[in-house]
């Protein structure tokens, strides 16, 4: 069974660069869009967010959470992932560590699939190890690999943590969404198909993104009449159809914003978005800032110990 080594050398009780409540991850020049930190900061971060997925490992004691506005607690052995752009805060008990791994979203935006995974999981997915077992501990030994090959810097060490990290995307998609397929009313006979078709929407809508995507549209991809299939998308996906399709276009949007090569005129337009006006009003309505403010925040940054903590007030 693995168990995480935590040698004194590796703790890391980081210190937050922030904008605001935007948080920019300072990645290392070993590891591109990955960072792993060992954590037994005492510190009480408030409300922030990152374009980064956000995984967290409690290794003892318990670690109070907030997830846009819910509060609960983590226990030792729990797995918490959070979807990039999702508000969060955290309170640490006096002592207690935990782990934390920041994964650079825009990489992980060159698969279709792995978009669709995390609009799955938003705003978040906790996995306990009395709720699901098997999943558990097959995720916790993927998150032992990772962290082990961080730590110990070996050649092509980011090749196997980026390797390790799509088996554990894959493993929360793959769950999430036969879990659904379970939870929404579908003849037993008709669970994997309904699964395949409501992929095949998923990838239709990423590929004509930047299309006046309709309902009839898509009730079409799916071979289901427009009534049937606009009620089944919300409960198989957890949103509407609409929901879905404008969380999609911002998440290409925040990619194509990453290149500086891209007016944001541009990116509006690639988006499927159809004035400008209307791309930056519901931009800052989701991320709480113009496309202009996120590319001007969203630049790679080297390890650097940040502006200090956030304290609570």
């Amino acid at each position: 069974m693995a168990e995480f080594r935590n040698p004194e050398y590796n703790i890391d009780n980081f210190y937050p660069n922030l904008h605001g409540i935007r948080e920019d991850v300072a990645y290392t020049k070993e590891y591109q869009g990955i960072r792993v930190y060992h954590n037994r900061n005492t510190l009480v971060f408030t409300d922030h967010w990152h374009p980064a997925a956000e995984i967290l490992y409690t290794v003892s004691n318990i670690y109070s959470v907030k997830i846009n506005g819910i509060h609960f607690d983590l226990y030792p052995g729990d797995i918490l992932v959070i979807a990039p752009g999702t508000i969060h805060a955290y309170k640490p008990p006096k002592d207690g560590e935990r782990i934390f791994v920041l994964v650079d979203y825009v990489q992980l935006q060159t698969m279709p699939s792995l978009r669709n995974v995390f609009q799955s999981i938003r705003p978040y997915v906790l996995i306990r190890q009395n709720s699901y077992p098997l999943l558990h501990q097959s995720l916790k030994n993927l998150l032992h690999d990772i962290v082990t090959e961080y730590d110990e810097k070996q050649p092509y060490s980011e090749v196997i943590i980026w390797a390790r990290l799509m088996e554990f995307i894959t493993y929360i998609g793959r769950t999430n969404i036969y879990r659904a397929s379970h939870t929404v009313n579908f003849p037993k006979s008709e669970r994997q198909e309904h699964v395949v078709k409501f992929m095949e929407v998923c990838n239709y809508i990423t590929d004509h993104i930047s299309e006046d995507i309709t309902v009839d549209q898509l009730a079409e991809v799916a071979g289901f009449s427009k009534f049937y299939f606009s009620r089944i998308f919300k409960e198989f996906i957890g949103m509407s159809v609409h929901e879905y399709v404008i969380q999609q276009r911002l998440e290409i949007a925040e990619q194509l914003l990453a290149d500086s090569s891209n007016t944001i005129t541009d990116v509006a337009m690639e988006t499927g978005f159809n004035s400008l006006s209307t791309f930056t009003r519901v931009f800052k309505m989701e991320k709480g800032m113009t496309p202009s403010e996120y590319r001007k925040f969203n630049t790679p940054h080297e390890e650097n110990p940040g502006d200090g903590p956030r304290r609570a007030k």
